[in-house]
């Protein structure tokens, strides 16, 4: 590598993302739920389609493509922390009045502004005009629960990289919140400044988890079309979403793990492999997909009773004799809701 080449490098390296703030939504309630419907999901969408000259079968979407049910959340955040960061942040998390929060939070907002970014307009929480100070349920009394439903796009929805699950709340006590305790870590310097709307949403898959494909140099991209029964051509229900890799020279060899905690610290504009911009070497076309899980309910009654911070980069989870579980992200720091 030469000196200029080297110079380049250490210019363009930021400070990695270490943490993440969040709200877990795997718990004893809806775990069983989770495991009943996902698994139902990925016996739908992991199956085989056709083999093509010279290749074996390609699934629907690749299993590692699927999330694993104990990384389930609802990211409000990224941080880069070091040991004394990481400590501060803890300290305000535990110092933090919940209810306190949520009430001056849902008094100073507008009730247009606070539908949850995931919904379109119309798709409004029926009450949210009157969500004020005095009819806002608190956390103590009225513990919060929400339903998590739908499957949406993170991108087009003929061109995606990213599916995720909406979390819905009647009351809008959840987004009011987020927003909140966002607002609130922010400006203590704890999280990564983003302009954005923040966007509640559970990522189910993620395809910058399947390592891309090698194909020719000559072959910018492909479309692997799913395999369609002559007799049921014409019905969406049944058929699976097509999958488009578009390669890219930059991603190809990429650890996905590493690659998500080096994202710039810059997360309003493209990160590598997550949000709106994300970048991914394997695109799905989940038009059908979409329609068929339109009003899917994944899991109902699921009580959300903490918020975490976490490290980056899912964790195997071993039994007792070592052997592996389960996979879920890193807890640092936990702060329980039922001590609003």
């Amino acid at each position: 590598m030469t000196r200029h080449a080297k110079n380049r490098k250490n210019i363009s390296k930021k400070p990695s993302l270490t943490h993440f703030l969040c709200i877990p939504l795997v718990n004893s309630l809806s775990q069983p739920q989770l495991e009943a419907s996902i698994g139902k999901f990925k016996e739908h969408v992991c199956s085989t389609g056709p083999v093509e000259a010279g290749e074996g079968p390609s699934p629907m979407i690749p299993a590692k493509a699927i999330r694993p049910l104990g990384s389930l959340h609802l990211t409000l955040g990224v941080m880069s922390l070091d040991e004394e960061k990481l400590a501060q942040a803890t300290t305000l998390l535990q110092s933090l009045h919940l209810n306190k929060l949520l009430h001056e939070a849902s008094t100073c907002t507008e009730p247009h502004s606070i539908t949850n970014a995931t919904q379109a307009p119309d798709h409004a929480p029926s009450n949210s005009s009157d969500t004020n100070q005095n009819v806002l349920p608190d956390l103590l009394n009225n513990p919060l629960t929400i339903s998590l439903e739908s499957l949406e796009p993170m991108q087009s929805p003929s061109k995606t990289s990213i599916l995720y699950i909406r979390p819905e709340d009647p009351t809008n006590r959840l987004q009011i919140l987020c927003q909140a305790l966002r607002k609130k870590l922010t400006d203590a310097g704890l999280l990564v400044p983003d302009i954005r709307p923040l966007r509640l949403h559970a990522t189910l898959v993620n395809t910058i988890y399947v390592k891309g494909r090698k194909k020719s140099k000559k072959q910018k991209s492909e479309v692997i079309k799913p395999e369609q029964d002559e007799n049921n051509a014409t019905e969406p229900v049944d058929q699976p979403p097509s999958m488009q890799i578009a390669e890219e020279e930059d991603n190809k060899t990429e650890d996905p793990e590493k690659k998500e905690s080096e994202n710039t610290l810059q997360a309003n504009q493209a990160s590598s492999g997550h949000g709106p911009s994300a970048k991914s070497s394997l695109y799905i076309d989940a038009t059908s997909l979409i329609s068929t899980y339109a009003s899917h309910i994944w899991a109902s009654g699921v009580p959300i009773t903490k918020i975490a911070i976490c490290e980056m980069g899912v964790k195997k989870q071993l039994s007792s004799t070592g052997e592996v579980i389960g996979e879920a992200y890193k807890e640092v720091a936990v702060r329980e809701i039922s001590e609003a």
